[in-house]
């Protein structure tokens, strides 16, 4: 089974972009737009990396990287 990845991108091209790119090397992915997305998606999937924009619409995505951190 491939690994799971999330692209955390709020602009639709570019996360599309990075997504296909991911698949043709047999990865799974996943998307979010927001840091409230990412974190849900985060939670519900697990992925094995994420890909993380900065500046998203509703923070900042170093607030999703502490998440992270914080949840070991």
């Amino acid at each position: 089974m491939a690994e799971s990845i999330l692209v955390v991108e709020d602009d639709p091209t570019l996360a599309r972009a990075v997504a296909r790119n991911l698949e043709a090397r047999g990865y799974t992915t996943h998307s979010a737009m927001t840091v409230a997305d990412a974190n849900e998606a985060i939670a519900r999937d697990r992925p094995a990396l994420v890909v993380l924009d900065i500046e998203l619409p509703d923070g900042s995505g170093w607030e999703v990287l502490r998440g992270l951190r914080e949840d070991g």
